[in-house]
């Protein structure tokens, strides 16, 4: 709804609001005058008029009749009304004029907003009082009482259309207000998901995939009957679920509990442990280096770790090599790292759209301003460049 249509309605509802009012008036005024109620017992039969008078006033100053009769065949309708309710009615001329006056008026200005109309119709029921009036002293009191008229209209017009229009710019605002927070939740609760995705992807799943590879590896020991081998890779494998079911519990731990302050934590090492864990579990020997050690916001160190960590497993999966190389640098606050395969070559482009572990680096990456970009080297394998906006300890 546009500003224009909610002051239309605000105007509306003022309206019919003062017809009602009108017309409370002009029922106690012509009940106290003239109603056989307050003059006696033995009604006059002429007495009666004066309230079929209000009551036909009450009907075309009725608020619904605006939707039924257009609004200048409804104001000439009441303007006529008035003029011979005026004349045939002599002795209740001031309270018609008192009431009607004002309240076509009221119409002019806010229904139609016809602000070139008031000054003809000023004149024409001033002409029209100079003439009824039983002189000068008759015409001012008459223009007073009806100008005093104006004036509390005026003035409740002014004081309720404040209030409505506060209202109605706070119901707006409240439906903003709702609108923006399930939009804010709705958002929330798919950056929640896509989270929980990418963790399960680089951490559960990569530990599938490694015990996956270790069973496999125990059922070839099985068919060459090489049991000590085979004892100890049922105790590898062991370790490795071990591990993976303590990185699921530490990962529930901390989606269920609140965040706390911000704690920072060493980038070397993190990238040095994850390196250590695939010497480990793959054999993957892995040269690393960086040009400085940095503090920077823990969660910002799990997603690096992540990225490097899916890296890494693509080595083990397509490279078919047991070598890669970290190399890490420093400038300015832009961290770049490059994971290098040394083992087969493969085509990224194929995994670019399609691949949950490239998907979720990228993201990783796009959450502090990096990018993620996939090359094949010349001679053999591939290169993974990260780049990284730290967050470091101040």
């Amino acid at each position: 709804m546009t500003h224009w249509d909610d002051n239309q309605q605000i105007n509306i509802k003022i309206y019919r609001s003062v017809r009602w009012i009108f017309i409370c008036y002009l029922w106690g005024v012509t009940s106290m005058l003239r109603s056989s109620l307050f003059i006696g017992p033995v009604p006059k039969l002429g007495d009666f008029k004066y309230l079929l008078a209000a009551v036909f006033v009450s009907i075309i100053f009725t608020p619904n009749l605006i939707k039924i009769i257009p609004p200048f065949f409804l104001e000439l309708l009441q303007t006529i009304s008035f003029m011979i309710l005026a004349y045939v009615y002599d002795e209740l001329g001031i309270v018609f004029s008192m009431g009607c006056m004002p309240m076509i008026f009221f119409e002019e200005l806010i229904i139609k907003s016809n602000k070139k109309k008031i000054p003809v119709l000023t004149c024409t029921f001033i002409i029209y009082i100079l003439v009824n009036a039983w002189g000068w002293e008759a015409f001012i009191l008459q223009s007073e009482a009806i100008l005093f008229m104006c004036i509390l209209i005026s003035l409740a017009y002014v004081n309720t259309y404040r209030r409505f229009s506060q209202e109605t710019e706070l119901r707006a605002k409240n439906i903003e207000l709702l609108k923006a927070n399930e939009q804010i939740e709705k958002l929330t609760a798919e950056k929640v998901q896509q989270e929980i995705a990418r963790d399960l992807h680089d951490t559960l799943t990569q530990d599938i995939i490694g015990i996956n590879m270790e069973l496999a590896v125990i059922g070839i020991l099985d068919q060459k009957h090489d049991y000590d081998k085979l004892s100890k890779q049922i105790i590898k494998t062991q370790d490795m679920a071990t591990g993976a079911i303590k990185q699921a519990r530490t990962m529930i731990k901390q989606y269920r509990e609140a965040r706390s302050t911000p704690s920072y934590s060493s980038l070397k090492q993190a990238i040095m442990k994850i390196i250590a864990g695939f010497k480990e579990k793959y054999s993957l020997d892995t040269t690393f280096t960086i040009n400085r050690d940095v503090k920077i916001l823990n969660e910002q160190v799990t997603d690096i770790e992540r990225v490097v960590a899916e890296a890494l497993m693509n080595v083990i999966k397509h490279g078919k090599t047991k070598q890669a190389a970290v190399n890490m640098e420093i400038n300015e606050g832009l961290l770049t790292a490059k994971i290098i395969n040394h083992g087969q070559r493969w085509n990224p482009r194929s995994m670019n759209n399609n691949h949950f572990g490239i998907i979720n680096m990228k993201e990783r990456a796009k959450k502090y301003g990096g990018n993620i970009v996939l090359r094949s080297n010349k001679g053999r394998g591939v290169t993974v460049t990260a780049t990284f906006k730290l967050k470091e300890e101040k």
